[in-house]
């Protein structure tokens, strides 16, 4: 007999707090699958598995998590236990992209999937089975995508295409004597040296004056990155003013779901005020228009920066969650990410710099300039809200909020608007 279920792991007894993972127990022996998620332990309802309503976490968020991670495994098990020899890996691999709750990650594997159904048409094939895959076809499917992208472009596809194989040989789906990918050697994924602004450069964008209204507001934009802890465009594009909450900037980061809380320093203020001053009622302060603006329901899901169109995106809702947005408005998205970037190009040429500037600069710009300031590694990793679960786990609690305001405070004193 099998059960699966939600359990608080505690290496400790003693601990006062756990890691939540999906326990399967079968045959009187128990797997985990961990949620990555840490939660105290009297946060914790161990009889329904699931995290108690507090004001002390996103319970509600939490919680979503582990129900996605429970259908997900679920679904793993419920597969048969031993596929026979002809098991579709296309198959599997369309019920891999299908289980995906992230649009983004959606999209990035069906275009690498259709990638090889386009070199099996190329082969005459029709379908392609876990058996029939060896180190033959996979230098045979690799020549074939190098026809239309770089190497490297190339060796990524068929490292998705071998995390693929591992999800299906954990589920039992099929069992290789010798995995395939055994004997080949895959090109590391090297990312180009990213591009950051010296503190000459930044400081020439900040006194940079700018008449065209278009190029001026992705300036404003682009400053508002690099003061909030390196935002992600795809943050910035999303921020509404419900994240302004007891004078910081609150939000879940869409890519790694980490949430994240930025002091509301005087350049953020100084970068909104074109804004906010619309809003503005007579003897109100900038943080008094922005605390009635985040409360305000004509106001509150209103986007801060206007890229995006608040009713397009009216679904989302009060809670901010943008990560089950519709593949639609997921597209809707990454375009005006890209549109943003192009503006980036016009900024730099009226500002006079030389660096190449996109919304990713921004991040590596706070990254590079704490670094110059001495400012400790950890603190860097923490304040960007790293993704490697590894490092942002391991040095997590080293760092309490007011360390990060303090990082973020060090490199505003440096640059004042």
């Amino acid at each position: 007999m099998r059960t699966i279920q939600a359990v608080l792991y505690q290496r400790n007894k003693k601990d006062k707090a756990g890691i939540i993972k999906i326990r399967v127990t079968e045959d009187r022996k128990a797997t985990y699958v961990t949620t990555g998620e840490k939660l105290p332990v009297r946060l914790w309802n161990d009889k329904r598995g699931i995290v108690k309503e507090s004001d002390e976490v996103d319970y509600e968020r939490i919680n979503r998590i582990i129900e996605d991670k429970l259908k997900e495994v679920k679904a793993q098990y419920d597969e048969n236990v031993r596929s026979n020899r002809n098991t579709s890996f296309i198959g599997f691999f369309r019920k891999v992209i299908e289980r995906q709750s992230n649009e983004g990650t959606k999209i990035k594997y069906g275009t690498i999937l259709s990638k090889v159904e386009s070199y099996l048409a190329d082969s005459k094939q029709t379908d392609l089975t876990f058996k029939q895959i060896n180190e033959d076809v996979i230098y045979a499917m690799r020549s074939y995508f190098i026809k239309g992208m770089q190497e490297d472009t190339a060796d990524h596809y068929l490292k998705v295409i071998k995390a693929v194989i591992r999800k299906a040989v954990k589920a039992n789906m099929y069992n290789y004597y010798r995995n395939p990918f055994e004997g080949i050697d895959l090109m590391k994924d090297v990312s180009k040296a990213p591009s950051s602004l010296t503190g000459e450069m930044l400081q020439r964008l900040i006194n940079a004056q700018i008449e065209n209204q278009r190029i001026e507001s992705h300036r404003r934009a682009f400053l508002f990155q690099v003061f909030c802890q390196g935002m992600r465009i795809s943050d910035l594009l999303v921020l509404r003013w419900n994240n302004f909450r007891d004078g910081r900037v609150e939000y879940t980061m869409l890519k790694t779901q980490k949430q994240m809380s930025v002091l509301l320093n005087d350049n953020l203020l100084v970068l909104l005020r074109p804004t906010v001053e619309r809003y503005a009622k007579q003897g109100e302060s900038m943080r008094e228009t922005i605390d009635r603006l985040s409360i305000d329901k004509k106001y509150r899901n209103s986007f801060v920066f206007s890229f995006l169109s608040d009713e397009e995106f009216s679904c989302v809702g009060g809670n901010n969650d943008f990560s089950k947005i519709s593949r639609e408005l997921y597209v809707r998205l990454n375009k005006k990410s890209i549109v943003y970037n192009r503006n980036l190009k016009d900024v730099q040429k009226q500002a006079g710099i030389r660096t190449s500037l996109s919304s990713h600069t921004a991040r590596h710009t706070f990254a590079s300039l704490l670094l110059d300031g001495d400012v400790n590694l950890y603190a860097i990793s923490q304040s960007l809200g790293h993704s490697d679960i590894k490092i942002t786990q391991k040095y997590l609690s080293n760092f309490g909020t007011k360390k990060l305001d303090d990082v973020n405070a060090s490199l505003v004193s440096r640059f004042k608007m």
